[in-house]
Order: structure tokens, then C-alpha cells, then sequence
């Protein structure tokens, strides 16, 4: 009986972690596609609204619907608030703070960074061509975690199920 129980117990985790390694593959596609629909909002508060910088992060986060993503937007709104910060290092600081809770990769955020790196440096036009040039590396991106989704969620699943059946059946 407790070898039954045990049996089940690792074929339900280790089934459980090859479900939560596929959640995360398709959680970053998603939050891919929120960040590039973040990032076209802030074109478009810079262009048509010519909204100042913090409030336009703020109106972002609000519409949002991803906490990690969210939050982030908002934490770098509230430090450009304050005086006596740059914007590089408000952009900065609110990525390194919530990055970890998303579920991006090296590439996106590094993307984010540079786009951080010249906001609130340059004219109107400058920064609306670095913005453009960012949400066309977040699509690319997109595309490739979208491709990746279809192969790695489904092996995630398998190799789960898989992995339990075979330890199991080894301690039987």
C-alpha cells in the first residue's frame, strides 16, 4: 500500500513540474506580447498625447493586466516622480526588481535595458525611433518563444509524465 501511494506520488509531481515547465513557456509568450503592446502604448502617449514620461508609465501600468509587468511600469513611474533620479537608472532599477518574477529571458531584458538607456535623452523623434526599434526586436522575439512554445510545451508534458512512469516503475 505505502508503495502505492509513493508510486503516485512521484508520477503526480513529477507530472505537476512538466505541467508548470510548459506554463512558464507559455507564460512568456504572453507576457512578450503584453510588454510589445506596453511598449506601442508608450509610442503612443510620446506621439499623440506628448504625455511626460512618469505619467505615461503610470497609464500603462493601469492597463495592463500582468502583476510582474505591471508593477515594474509602475515602480519606474513613481522613481521618475521623485527628483534627483535619471531616467536610465529609474528604467534600470524597476527591471532588476521585478525581472525575476516574469517569465522573459537575457534577450528581452536586455532589449528593455537599452531602450531604458536612451529615454528622456533625446528629442521626440530619436525616442520614438528607439521605441519603434524595440518593439520590432520584442516581435522578433515573440516569434521565436511562439515557435518554441509549440515544440517545448508538449515535451515538457511528455517528459513529465515520462520521467514519473519510468521512476516509478525502477523502484517497483
Amino acid at each position: 500500500m505505502l508503495q502505492l501511494f509513493g508510486s503516485v506520488f512521484i508520477l503526480f509531481s513529477s507530472t505537476m513540474i512538466g505541467f508548470s515547465q510548459a506554463a512558464r513557456i507559455h507564460a512568456r509568450t504572453s507576457q512578450l506580447r503584453l510588454c510589445i503592446h506596453a511598449m506601442q502604448r508608450l509610442q503612443t502617449e510620446v506621439t499623440y498625447g506628448l504625455t511626460p514620461l512618469p505619467e505615461a508609465l503610470q497609464h500603462i501600468s493601469k492597463v495592463i493586466p500582468s502583476p510582474p509587468l505591471a508593477n515594474m511600469f509602475y515602480d519606474i513611474s513613481m522613481m521618475l516622480s521623485e527628483e534627483g533620479t535619471s531616467t536610465q537608472e529609474c528604467w534600470l532599477y524597476g527591471i532588476s526588481k521585478h525581472w525575476r518574477k516574469t517569465a522573459m529571458k537575457k534577450a528581452e531584458k536586455e532589449i528593455l535595458e537599452r531602450l531604458g538607456s536612451t529615454l528622456g535623452l533625446s528629442d521626440q523623434d530619436n525616442q520614438l525611433k528607439h521605441i519603434q526599434l524595440a518593439v520590432q526586436q520584442l516581435q522578433m522575439e515573440e516569434e521565436h518563444a511562439r515557435a518554441n512554445q509549440m515544440r517545448l510545451s508538449k515535451m515538457w508534458r511528455s517528459l513529465g509524465i515520462l520521467t514519473g512512469l519510468l521512476v516509478t516503475i525502477i523502484l517497483l
